[in-house]
């Protein structure tokens, strides 16, 4: 039956107040009424709920057979069989609870284990991007001691993919480790994560990851659209506590993004304009990682002629507008050739053409451009259409096309070439030869 009575804590040794402590109850009765010598047990309770601070089942531990040394035998809802005359049942056959013998250790732990929940961003991407086609991006998760200083806990660092970095598109500083706060000794490497299908993982704004084991982490979802994160074969959950209790922080750091099959920097060109494609910004925070788009720029240039039939006044009989289409394509990460997609469009419009041809007429003094007044008058203008990604976010080059639109130019006959074209009169037809 519960026995109450007066009990004093001690520690053990100055060296060991924090963590070993002995209780000492006195004016109990040694005997019964029978005479026979009695058997004290005990539990451990507190007035707190030691489960909401991360404490694990107290751990029961008898005297060993060397001077000092403690064998665990269970803890207070589960103990060894070759131990239970070192313990009393004071709860039930269905849920037991066990008091341990006298002159028995009881251990406190704190032990719990983590799940750390990402948030990847891709800002600034390209119009209904395919998510299919985003990079694939590998997280190092780091540890060190919270009260080491060393890392705010919940910090992510996204890295660096600048071109002073690596130049190989990895991603990663040159030193390959965090900063830390000058403390990178401190700092251990525990586990990683590649990501290489972004689709499932889109939430809203942000694309859901999560890391929950020591060594190589896997990410897939569910048919209820949950997270299910899977290990290595044998290796742990990631501990929120290390041995002696002392909390953990976790910083997230993105090591490498790998771009699509075809993103070899092609000849001629620099490192850094292949793998400037993304662009981290400081400060991020919270396990959250983000990549800004910004691809190198480049332009495409496109020279019209267009060949004015004369009217019988001597002027030409219309200035018809032009207009030009510009789409591109990219090389997708299964490798084909991705839908076109429309990027910009110019128009030469019909004041524009006629400015074109009175300034010309202006110049030349003839009705025609070649001079021999055979009723056409020949003009030409050059549309540039600047500030083009030279890169797609998957790290494969864009290739450009331009269409001229035919809405407008009806009757009009049109053939265009890829480098410059030179026109020349000739009776009775038009020819062109690069």
């Amino acid at each position: 039956m519960p026995y109450q009575a007066s009990y004093r804590w001690t520690y053990e040794d100055e060296d060991h107040h924090k963590t070993h402590w002995k209780v000492e109850i006195s004016g109990v009765p040694k005997y019964d009424d029978l005479g026979y010598e009695m058997t004290y047990y005990a539990v451990e309770q507190s007035s707190a709920d030691m489960s909401g601070f991360d404490y694990a089942d107290t751990i029961y531990s008898v005297a060993g057979t060397a001077q000092g040394e403690l064998t665990e035998i269970g803890t207070e809802y589960e103990v060894q069989n070759t131990y239970m005359d070192e313990v009393i049942n004071v709860g039930t056959d269905e849920a037991p609870h066990y008091a341990l013998k006298e002159d028995g250790t009881f251990t406190n732990t704190i032990q719990n284990t983590v799940t750390i929940e990402g948030q990847k961003i891709w800002r600034s991407l390209p119009g209904n991007w395919d998510d299919a086609d985003l990079p694939q991006v590998e997280f190092t998760l780091y540890r060190s001691l919270a009260d080491t200083g060393s890392t705010d806990s919940g910090s992510a660092d996204a890295g660096n993919t600048d071109a002073g970095d690596t130049g190989d598109g990895s991603g990663a500083d040159t030193e390959g480790t965090p900063d830390a706060g000058g403390t990178e000794d401190k700092m251990e490497e525990v586990a990683t994560l590649k990501i290489t299908d972004w689709e499932d993982l889109y939430s809203g704004t942000f694309y859901r990851f999560e890391m929950k084991y020591e060594g190589e982490n896997t990410v897939s979802v569910d048919e209820d659209g949950a997270i299910v994160v899977t290990g290595e074969k044998g290796k742990p959950e990631l501990p929120k506590y290390d041995g002696e209790g002392n909390l953990y922080a976790y910083t997230i750091r993105e090591t490498n993004i790998t771009y699509s099959a075809d993103a070899d920097v092609p000849k001629g060109s620099r490192a850094e304009d292949m793998w400037d494609v993304y662009k981290n910004p400081p400060g991020v925070n919270s396990y959250i990682v983000t990549n800004v788009y910004d691809s190198v720029k480049g332009a495409v240039a496109v020279k019209k002629f267009l060949s004015l039939p004369m009217g019988d006044d001597g002027k030409p009989e219309a200035y018809p507008a032009v207009t030009f289409r510009l789409t591109r394509t990219y090389t997708t990460n299964q490798g084909t050739t991705s839908s076109p997609q429309t990027v910009e469009t110019k128009r030469w419009t019909s004041v524009e053409v006629k400015t074109a041809y009175e300034a010309m007429h202006t110049s030349s003094g003839q009705s025609g451009q070649d001079g021999s007044g055979n009723g056409a008058a020949e003009i030409s203008e050059v549309l540039l259409f600047e500030n083009l990604d030279v890169y797609a976010p998957n790290g494969s080059k864009f290739v450009y096309s331009v269409e001229e639109v035919m809405d407008q130019l009806g009757g009009y006959d049109v053939w265009a070439a890829a480098a410059a074209l030179f026109v020349r009169r000739r009776t009775g037809r038009r020819d062109g030869k690069q």
